[in-house]
């Protein structure tokens, strides 16, 4: 079980990072869409060295305290996106229903090699 939780925590602190390459190749551009997946699975492992493992080695603690840095990267990132956060665009009463037109533009940088 400690093999597991070492390499699990070591994988999920890797790809958190190798997100953070600015750079256009595809390995360092596909770590950064699934966060929220990487969100859930960093608490889970993080209540698991809570509550499987005692941390007695240094290393352990050291790799559990980027663990919980990377979780709050995450946090950080992700909420913009959650019903918590303050809404950019805020609506607009109508004075005229019958006449009115309602537009969503959306800008999305895409770069095709």
């Amino acid at each position: 079980m400690e093999i597991i939780l070492v390499g699990s925590s070591i994988i999920l602190v890797l790809s958190v990072s190798m997100s953070l390459v600015k750079n256009d190749f595809w390995v360092f551009k596909i770590l950064e869409y699934p966060r929220l997946q990487k969100f859930f699975v960093i608490c889970f492992v993080i209540g698991c060295w809570y509550y499987l493992w005692p941390i007695q080695n240094i290393y352990y603690l050291i790799l559990l305290g980027s663990l919980i840095v990377c979780f709050l990267y995450l946090a950080y990132k992700i909420w913009p996106y959650t019903v918590f956060a303050k809404k950019e665009m805020l609506r607009v009463p109508s004075t005229d229903p019958e006449n009115e037109v309602k537009i969503f533009s959306a800008n999305v940088l895409q770069e095709n090699k």
